[in-house]
């Protein structure tokens, strides 16, 4: 009887010892796991961010760009335009003649763009309403 209490108690303890060892290589290949899945969210997070600076400086290139390109065409324009046009008006505020040109880009920001009267009435149609 007391061999067979041995040989339980014996096959216990190797059931327990096999038993703990493979916890300890389940738990070593899960903290693996999740050492990989940290890395990948990482190498994620840093594509996603690099994409979207790229797309970023593609878009602030491009409409630079426009506005660039925009500007110079109305350049042309306003050249072209005589002094009692329109397009050129005296500032109620500061008294300088100015084109709208330089209102709606932003040339005269020290004289017109806080103070001048004339900002709402020249805004073009597509900046929108004045205030």
């Amino acid at each position: 009887m007391y061999i067979f209490l041995s040989a339980a108690l014996i096959a216990i303890a190797v059931t327990s010892l096999y038993l703990i060892r493979s916890n300890r290589r389940i738990f070593a290949r899960l903290a693996a796991l999740s050492e990989q899945r940290s890395d990948l969210a990482q190498k994620l997070i840093s594509t996603q961010e690099s994409t979207l600076r790229h797309i970023s400086r593609e878009l602030h290139d491009e409409f630079g760009q426009v506005l660039t390109a925009i500007g110079s065409l109305l350049s042309r324009v306003e050249k072209q335009v005589p002094q009692g046009a329109p397009l050129r008006q005296t500032c109620k505020k500061c008294g300088r003649s100015h084109n709208r040109r330089s209102i709606i880009f932003g040339a005269c920001r020290k004289h017109c763009i806080p103070c001048c009267s004339m900002n709402k009435d020249s805004r073009a149609p597509w900046i929108g309403t004045s205030q």
